[in-house]
């Protein structure tokens, strides 16, 4: 890729939990290399961030399959998200 491709950023909704929507995404600007979301979880709802898990999850097996296909070597993508405990520890929750 030329300097002008390799620090491109892209802004998208994705609802949590849509893995077709996730897939889409990825088909469409991916192959990613870093995920980043921010402020994404408030307090204990365990499905919210279920749904969020879920949709990294489809993202990376999305990834993984096009990158098979494509006959490239699959190269995990880094996940960055930052959370703020605001309600309760969300973080705790999170990696439970």
């Amino acid at each position: 890729e030329t300097s002008e491709t390799q620090h491109r950023c892209h802004f998208r909704r994705l609802r949590f939990g849509d893995q077709a929507a996730a897939k889409t995404l990825l088909t469409e600007l991916g192959p990613f290399g870093h995920v980043v979301g921010s402020d994404l979880v408030y307090g204990a709802e365990k499905s919210r961030r279920c749904a969020l898990l879920d949709t990294l999850q489809a993202l990376a097996e999305a990834q993984e399959m096009l990158e098979v296909k494509g006959s490239r070597t699959a190269a995990p993508f880094l996940v960055t998200l930052a959370i703020k405990n605001r309600c309760c520890n969300e973080v705790e929750l999170l990696v439970k």
